[in-house]
């Protein structure tokens, strides 16, 4: 499996803690079959800052337990969507998905269907391939069952998080990421994992759920399959 949005990046946001904890999670993502990583550390206007540096500084420490632990890192960031994107983007105060034209795109829970069109197409023309993450989470998803078709039409990815497909963000939530599977509008599953509590690598356990439910081919094609596209990206820059 592939996990394009993780917080074990240790030291940078409300993820890991430490480096030990960065390698627990990096040992336990392992166990769960998981082979390449993208942290992606959250990027918020007055929440979280990307010290780029200091980012940049950890990941280079993180790699060397991760080369032990026998895990492919590479380095993103959840940008949770302002109208400064782009010129972030373009001027390269934040990374992108392992520096590839993919990049997680957030929104707050009340952000309005018309915001996330105009910003997904901002995105678009700027030559970027948004990746919409948990959009389980978001009202405007909620609320218009056709926002993720038109957004995938658009030529944005639909990302939910293995938590939500495990039950352990409550049965709407697992409800709602079921379906967009179902209706085969969920490209990529991903962790979005923070810690080694509450918020921990859920990869495993939502794999088996989507393979006992929809198939192994299914499965594959959401966990490791359309994921490996970014990593492909990655290596063939």
């Amino acid at each position: 499996m592939i996990d394009i949005h993780n917080h074990s990046l240790y030291g940078v946001d409300d993820g890991s803690d430490s480096i030990e904890t960065t390698e627990k999670m990096l040992i336990d993502a392992r166990t769960q079959g998981i082979s390449d990583i993208i942290m992606s550390p959250h990027f918020r206007h007055g929440m979280f800052r990307y010290d780029i540096e200091k980012i940049e500084d950890h990941f280079e420490k993180a790699r060397a337990v991760a080369d032990k632990v026998g895990i492919n890192i590479y380095l993103g960031c959840e940008y949770h969507v302002d109208t400064d994107m782009v010129s972030n983007l373009k001027n390269h105060h934040v990374h992108t998905e392992g520096d590839t034209d993919y990049v997680l795109a957030e929104y707050s829970h009340d952000t309005s269907e018309e915001f996330i069109n105009t910003s997904v197409q901002d995105l678009l023309m700027a030559g970027y391939v948004p990746v919409i993450v948990h959009v389980e989470r978001y009202g405007a998803f909620l609320k218009n069952g056709d926002l993720p078709f038109i957004m995938r039409e658009a030529g944005a990815l639909i990302q939910t998080n293995a938590a939500s497909i495990s039950g352990a963000e409550g049965r709407a939530s697992k409800n709602y990421s079921i379906s967009l599977i179902n209706d085969g509008v969920c490209d990529i599953v991903a962790s979005d994992a923070h810690n080694m509590k509450e918020r921990k690598n859920m990869m495993g356990k939502a794999y088996k759920v989507v393979s006992k439910k929809f198939g192994k081919d299914t499965a594959n094609a959401i966990f490791t399959d359309n994921p490996y596209d970014i990593i492909r990206e990655i290596k063939n820059r």
